[in-house]
């Protein structure tokens, strides 16, 4: 049964809505509203008048943050799977500081409401400012696999869905693919990172037997 929200006025959801809804709630913390445009009004237009509705109508939140933009030209860092060695760290680390390396601006950004995430059966998690930057590079790579892994952004579930199930997120990786067999962990390396926070990852997913991508 559809529990108590506090959306304010009747919207008819679309399609492309309800997609970018889905989106927010079960597979990512925020998006830009570039990544919006970029994704669903592909044939050009301007998604800030219809974002604006969907405010009014409680199903999300805007908001404006500072932000670095990294390179939408996307690799992972590191590809592992159980049995096989452990990443080059240091590699990884200058890699990644490399790619953080990037101009700063302010950005438009777009997260579900409480009340939109539990009409969808996902969750609202809201990025930590220290942490924007990372969660918009989260959302780069799972709109990457969109467009080419589709298979993978299929069974790709966000960091909100799986600390509501595990009841802890303390260890848990940006998101998991549940891939039949062997699902595979997907982490995006923030400028912060150091050895010993990848090293625990590393172990936290050979404990499981989850094989994981780092970009």
């Amino acid at each position: 049964m559809f529990v108590e929200t506090k959306i304010k006025h009747h919207v008819v959801l679309t399609d492309r809505d309800r997609s970018m809804l889905s989106v927010l709630s079960h597979c990512v913390k925020v998006l830009s509203v570039e990544q919006i445009k970029r994704t669903w009004w592909p044939g050009g237009g301007d998604p800030r008048p219809r974002l604006k509705r969907l405010e009014g109508a409680g199903w999300v939140e805007r908001s404006q943050a500072i932000a670095s933009v990294p390179s939408r030209s996307l690799e992972p860092l590191a590809v592992w799977c159980p049995g096989h060695p452990e990443p080059d760290w240091p590699a990884i680390i200058a890699s990644s500081r490399a790619r953080w390396r990037a101009d700063v601006r302010a950005m438009s950004l777009v997260s579900v409401s409480e009340s939109a995430a539990v009409h969808f059966g996902g969750t609202a998690r809201y990025p930590r400012p220290s942490e924007i930057s990372h969660d918009l590079l989260v959302a780069m790579v799972y709109l990457n696999f969109r467009s080419t892994r589709p298979r993978d952004a299929r069974v790709w579930i966000g960091e909100g869905t799986l600390a509501a199930q595990a009841g802890d997120a303390s260890a848990l990786p940006d998101a998991l693919l549940k891939r039949p067999g062997r699902p595979v962990a997907i982490e995006v390396i923030g400028g912060s990172y150091r050895r010993h926070k990848l090293k625990s990852l590393h172990d936290y997913c050979a404990e499981q037997g989850w094989g994981y991508e780092l970009w």
